[in-house]
Formats: structure tokens, sequence, C-alpha cells
């Protein structure tokens, strides 16, 4: 069996899906139509003889949607009861190819997730990293700038006071309006 799909409309709105039914009405088989993959090739080996029902079913995924949608199914039979004149094509039936190239998608994707998660793994022990770096920096810095308030604080009450009796003992006249002026009684 061969299915191509032709949308009208972008198969973006609609979850459609397409099911084999065997002759006793149950589901053998089971194939979802998602974005990027409303083209291709289906096969199906039939185990039991009989009429197989095939069916598409589209639910739309808003509220209140109706959409057309134009299909196009060609079937390729092939068997021990193949009674058709002409061969099938054989560009046109499913190959183990068109299955490897969903499987190598899929390898795809899943090193792609483990390319992802080890870099978030990386980004985070590098953000702990840094996060702690800085906190041992900004405590660096904050003990530093405690220690050089100490020391200025340290240097000016040096100064003043070696400041203040060197203008106690010059004993200068021309400054009486200094605090700490004694005016000498004689």
């Amino acid at each position: 069996m061969h299915g191509d799909t032709e949308g009208d409309v972008d198969l973006i709105h609609a979850e459609c899906r397409i099911v084999v039914r065997n002759p006793n009405g149950e589901a053998v088989k089971e194939h979802a139509l998602v974005n990027g993959s409303h083209s291709g090739a289906l096969a199906h080996l039939a185990h039991a003889d009989g009429p197989h029902s095939i069916c598409v079913h589209c639910e739309p995924q808003g509220w209140f949607t109706r959409h057309k949608m134009r299909w196009s199914i060609a079937f390729d039979i092939l068997g021990v009861g193949f009674m058709g004149a002409a061969s099938p094509d054989p560009a046109k039936l499913a190959s183990m190819a068109a299955f490897k190239g969903a499987q190598s998608g899929i390898e795809l994707l899943l090193s792609r997730l483990t390319a992802i998660s080890s870099e978030n793994d990386y980004e985070k022990t590098f953000e702990a990293q840094f996060v702690k770096t800085s906190d041992a920096v900004n405590v660096d810095i904050a003990a530093f700038r405690l220690m050089e308030i100490v020391l200025i604080s340290g240097i000016t009450l040096f100064q003043i006071a070696h400041l203040s009796k060197f203008f106690q003992t010059a004993c200068v006249g021309a400054l009486p309006c200094m605090p700490m002026f004694k005016r000498s009684v004689a």
C-alpha cells in the first residue's frame, strides 16, 4: 500500500491518522500524520485473507474549526491473489530506505537531545562555580574596604593628634583663634 496525501490547508491545525483494520475489525496498523510528514509511504503485510479497511481520521485542534482536506491515496496490492496485468512501480513501493530515514531522524534527534542535556549540565556547573567565585571576591572586597576604612581613620587620628601637639608646643602668637591656644598668665 502506498499513500500520498495532499492537503488544501496546513495540517498544523488538524491531527490526522491512518488506521488499517483486519477482517475482524481489529486495528492492526496505525500511522499518525504529524507536521512535515503529510506525504510518504506506508506498508502493511496482511496476515489474514479478507477485506481490510483503511480509515483516515482527522480531528481539528481548534474550537469550531472545520477544514476541508484533499486526500490522494494510491494502493499497490501485492501477493498471491494479485491479478493485475501491469507490475507495480518499484519506485513507489515502501522500502527499507524510507524507514531508515525515519530511524536516522530519530537518532539525530536523540543526539541533539544528548548534546543539549550535556550543554545544560555544563552551564549549571559553570554558573555554580561563577557564583561561588563571585561571592568569594565580594567578601574579599568587603574585607579590604573595611581594612581601608580602619587604616584611613587611624592615620587621620594620628595626624590630628600630632598636629595639635605641634601647635601646642610651637605656641605661635599669631594664632590666638586656635582652640588649642593657651594664654600664658604672667
